[in-house]
């Protein structure tokens, strides 16, 4: 890492690993996260760097990488609109946080596996539900036809409310109630799903607070649905669904595409002003004007 001393005041800085401002290389951050989505605890990756690359990280350090890149990554994953199926599975399991009991609500399309939504309650209402469908309505432009559940009473309102199409004339829930895992409409690929999350989640002893759980549970879905590729799919949920691919590194590519911003000074804004207009050129916090084009 380059160091620089001022000669003037005798501070000592370093270049800041460009636009993130890193202490570290932004490939060693990726690594982090990666090595953590595949089961290793905070610990266990810190030891990891240090033994492989003799680098000196802190466990805090790490998680303080997740709470940072955890939330841009997957703000940046549901905007790319991933193109989903006609049929959708929803289901809630529960974990332990803090010794208490928390719900886990997904929301998993069945032809991509793309898991389109996740969220940690407490209680299991239908305002709960409510939340983590709109939530996978933000992330695709698509709507189900079948909408599998299993007996919950909170999913035939919030599904009838947030889900429901137009038949003609007639209002119609695409909910459909699943009577027992043998049945031929079975929600097993969700169920399925939750025992991958929950098996991750376990070890996290982060999971833990008031943001733990929801931070956690998102770098999960980032994970499982760009990085981690599917056995019956043979690529990444994500790639199913027509997102591109964020390259090799994958966890690498989803930094820098979550990160990128228009360089400081750069961004042009040009205000398009009709003739006899009184609209002033407005400054900018530098206090540098920014050019008006008259029409």
């Amino acid at each position: 890492m380059d160091r620089y001393l001022c000669k003037s005041c005798g501070a000592r800085f370093t270049s800041g690993r460009g636009e993130l401002r890193l202490r570290f290389e932004p490939r060693t951050v990726a690594l982090a996260l990666d090595l953590y989505f595949r089961g290793l605890s905070l610990r266990k990756v810190a030891d990891h760097l240090r033994q492989a690359y003799g680098l000196s990280v802190a466990p805090m350090t790490i998680y303080g990488w997740i709470a940072r890149f955890v939330p841009k990554a997957a703000k940046w994953m549901d905007s790319q609109g991933a193109r989903t199926g006609e049929q959708w599975h929803v289901d809630e399991t529960v974990v332990r946080s803090n010794g208490e009991p928390r719900w886990i609500w997904n929301v998993e399309d069945a032809t991509t596996r793309f898991l389109m939504a996740t969220h940690v309650t407490k209680l299991r209402r239908v305002r709960d539900a409510r939340v983590v469908l709109r939530r996978a309505k933000s992330a695709t432009p698509d709507r189900p036809l079948t909408v599998l559940t299993d007996g919950l009473p909170a999913y035939r309102k919030s599904i009838g409310r947030e889900l429901a199409f137009r038949n003609g004339s007639e209002v119609v829930s695409p909910h459909v109630r699943v009577p027992s895992i043998r049945a031929k409409k079975s929600n097993n690929l969700v169920e399925r799903l939750n025992g991958t999350e929950k098996e991750r989640i376990k070890v996290m002893r982060g999971f833990h607070g008031k943001s733990g759980p929801k931070l956690l549970a998102e770098g999960f879905r980032v994970h499982y649905n760009l990085v981690r590729t599917h056995t019956s799919l043979g690529t990444t949920p994500a790639a199913a669904a027509g997102l591109a691919d964020p390259g090799g590194f994958r966890w690498k590519g989803i930094v820098d595409q979550a990160t990128r911003e228009v360089p400081q000074g750069q961004a042009e804004i040009v205000f398009i002003v009709e003739k006899g207009s009184k609209l002033r050129p407005i400054l900018d916090p530098r206090r540098q004007a920014i050019p008006v084009v008259p029409a």
